[in-house]
């Protein structure tokens, strides 16, 4: 099975793969993100060859970055199933699970923990890194 994790955001979309890992960036506004974002995971998913696609599934924030988070969302669905590859979401509270982290534990410390343990700076990545290993583990069985 060739695995891709993501760790999609309004701004940003994290990845890690068996190739590596990295953070796709997207600036301007909701609609060109959007856009950069779709052409970005196209081209990524060309490379990759995956089969099979995960990500942390989006949670409401509020209005606009909720639409923004499922609209996300949806592109990521959109191209798995036009690349006939398996695609699942997962929430951040299952990964958590996995790693043993508490429940209730700030959000700071998580990606804290995250950084830490993939070994990367930037908190994106890391969470698709982790996401990554969970898939692994628990996905391919």
């Amino acid at each position: 099975m060739k695995l891709i994790a993501l760790d999609p955001s309004t701004t940003a979309m994290g990845y890690a793969y068996e190739g590596g890992s990295g953070v796709l960036r997207a600036k301007g506004v909701r609609p060109q993100r959007l856009w950069m974002m779709q052409a970005e995971l196209l081209r990524l998913l060309e490379i990759t060859w995956a089969d099979t696609v995960i990500y942390y599934r989006p949670f409401a924030r509020g209005a606009d970055a909720t639409r923004c988070g499922w609209g996300i969302a949806g592109v990521i669905e959109a191209l798995a199933f036009a690349r006939l590859a398996a695609v699942m979401d997962i929430t951040e509270g299952t990964v958590r699970k996995f790693y043993n982290f508490p429940k209730k534990a700030p959000r700071e410390e998580l990606k804290a923990f995250a950084r830490q343990l993939a070994g990367v700076t930037s908190d994106d990545e890391a969470d698709a890194i982790l996401l990554y290993r969970y898939a692994m583990e628990n996905v391919s069985r």
